[in-house]
């Protein structure tokens, strides 16, 4: 039996699921760019084209999965770091 303050409790952690699952892979992307950069820092020198080929494609990839959850990425402007301190302050 479900009384009002469980209903409103599985509510909410239905839409929290939906959220989660909403962003599920471009979670898994992300993180399969991270293992894939790392691995290709410890490459021999005739495997880098391979890497560089293969982390571009993840990268076309997951802004790809950006446009299609239509999210704008953030983008680090051209700040010095004097710059970048004052707009912090």
């Amino acid at each position: 039996m479900l009384t009002t303050t469980n209903s409103v409790l599985l509510l909410r952690l239905q839409q929290r699921n939906k959220v989660n699952t909403m962003y599920s892979h471009l979670n898994a992307l992300e993180l399969r760019l991270s293992n894939t950069k790392r691995r290709a820092t410890n490459c021999k020198p005739h495997q880098a084209t391979f890497w560089a080929v293969t982390i571009a494609q993840i990268e076309r990839e997951i802004i790809g999965e950006y446009k299609f959850l239509g999210i704008v990425p953030a983008t680090v402007g051209e700040l010095t770091d004097d710059e970048l301190l004052n707009e912090l302050s």
